[in-house]
């Protein structure tokens, strides 16, 4: 087997695992294989706009080792990066599930 095609079945596996150490019951995961197959009840589909322009901005903008060396090493980057480090792990902490995965087990 290519090593393309095993990364991509084994990424496929996993993420469809996921789902059953998630979902609540398993019609709950049965529900999420369905709308991921596609039967999803009307209007609740995939942004694809949105996930358009986030695949592009992956795709085709500069990856992180190029970004990182574009800007050169200074004090007002670091505070920059910085602040905008911990804005987001405050934008994240107000999201945040603190419900423990494995508790259902």
């Amino acid at each position: 087997m290519p090593s393309g095609v095993g990364m991509a079945l084994t990424f496929a596996f996993v993420v469809l695992a996921w789902v059953l150490f998630r979902a609540p019951t398993f019609g709950a995961a049965l529900a999420v294989y369905g709308a991921l197959l596609g039967f999803a009840p009307l209007g609740s589909g995939v942004p694809w706009p949105m996930l358009g322009v986030a695949a592009a901005i992956a795709t085709l903008g500069p990856t992180a080792w190029d970004a990182v060396h574009r800007v050169p090493p200074t004090r007002w980057a670091a505070v920059a990066g910085t602040v905008l480090f911990v804005l987001v792990l405050l934008r994240v902490g107000d999201d945040a599930n603190y419900e423990f995965l494995y508790v259902q087990f």
